[in-house]
């Protein structure tokens, strides 16, 4: 195997990127790879900021890479296709793990003490890591495939996955009955509340609309004769701030229908606010004082990680995801370059 310092941190931004291809929630991401992670990364003597960080960070890539709750929310609420915010997200995802696999090199450099030289990890085949990753990359390719082509909707891409899902499950993850019964109510347990709050969102825009809310307040907004990227910036922050309190899928659905025809009034593409919009509730899922990803990883480290540490280890990722927004607005054919292509 090759050794590279801080293996297990690339490894973990790795393992949340290709999560992140089959599952769209960054919390999932953050409870289903930290999980394994964290623990390991903390025996083998990684610092609980690092460890942390790059975790609770990870699970933010779930989001971006097809396919993913957040935009598929979105577009469901500002009546974009479904396909193309996948697609748009998939360069920003990539760029997104770049940048997070530079925050640990640099991480590194500045503090090698918390980066352990050698690591006694034991070191997994190429064949084993393809039969790992596998699996999990074809469930991803279906989806957006499917979606994209046209083949299925979103809904029945869906379905087709979850029983792909359950049958490699069986067949080679070694699954049982109990486990499968487990994971049911498990599911069921999120559907109800992710149910509930779905319906009340759709009922509040539909009231919001039919009051006319949103383009009142469009048009309140536009009389101020703000330039766009004034406007935009006031909505970037009024998010973030939104997002130290509320989670991302409450957000979506209670600001977004008054939010979405103030961006098309001030110019903007509504599949490149989608991407925007999804990186700036990641930043959200991790502010403090209630930032979901943060006590998922707490949670985990067992009493081994303060809050804190949570908190300081995400801080330069949260910089990170800033400079994607960054990236985006200077650059707006990173998100529109591939949905464009594949028309």
């Amino acid at each position: 195997g090759v050794r590279v310092r801080g293996s297990a941190a690339y490894g973990s931004i790795g393992a949340c990127a290709g999560f992140g291809a089959v599952c769209g929630s960054s919390m999932v991401g953050a409870l289903t790879i930290g999980g394994v992670a964290l623990p390991e990364m903390l025996r083998l003597g990684y610092g609980k900021r690092l460890s942390s960080g790059v975790l609770a960070a990870g699970g933010t890539l779930s989001v971006l890479l097809p396919p993913s709750l957040i935009l598929l929310f979105y577009g469901i609420v500002t009546d974009q296709s479904i396909g193309d915010l996948f697609i748009a997200g998939v360069i920003p995802g990539l760029i997104l793990v770049t940048c997070f696999a530079i925050v640990v090199l640099i991480w590194g450099i500045l503090k090698p003490e918390d980066i352990p030289g050698r690591e006694a990890a034991v070191k997994m085949g190429i064949l084993q890591i393809a039969a790992t990753i596998a699996p999990i990359g074809l469930i991803g390719l279906v989806i957006t495939v499917a979606i994209y082509a046209g083949i299925a909707t979103p809904t029945e891409a869906a379905a087709v996955a979850a029983l792909l899902t359950v049958i490699l499950a069986f067949g080679v993850g070694g699954l049982t009955w109990q486990g499968f019964k487990e994971s049911l109510f498990a599911t069921m347990r999120t559907m109800g509340y992710l149910g509930l709050l779905l319906s009340a969102g759709v009922l509040f825009g539909f009231v919001l609309t039919y009051y006319r809310v949103p383009q009142q307040f469009t048009e309140l907004f536009l009389s101020f004769d703000l330039s766009p990227y004034v406007v935009l910036t006031i909505v970037l922050i009024f998010y973030i701030v939104l997002g130290m309190f509320l989670e991302p899928v409450s957000m979506t659905f209670i600001t977004l229908p008054t939010i979405f025809p103030l961006m098309a009034a001030a110019g903007f593409d509504l599949i490149w606010f989608g991407v925007v919009y999804t990186i700036t509730m990641e930043i959200a899922v991790l502010t403090p004082p209630v930032g979901l990803n943060l006590y998922v990883i707490q949670g985990i480290g067992r009493g081994q990680v303060s809050i804190g540490d949570v908190i300081m280890g995400c801080l330069p990722f949260i910089g990170a995801l800033v400079l994607l927004i960054v990236l985006l607005i200077l650059m707006p054919e990173l998100a529109l370059w591939l949905p464009d292509q594949m028309r």
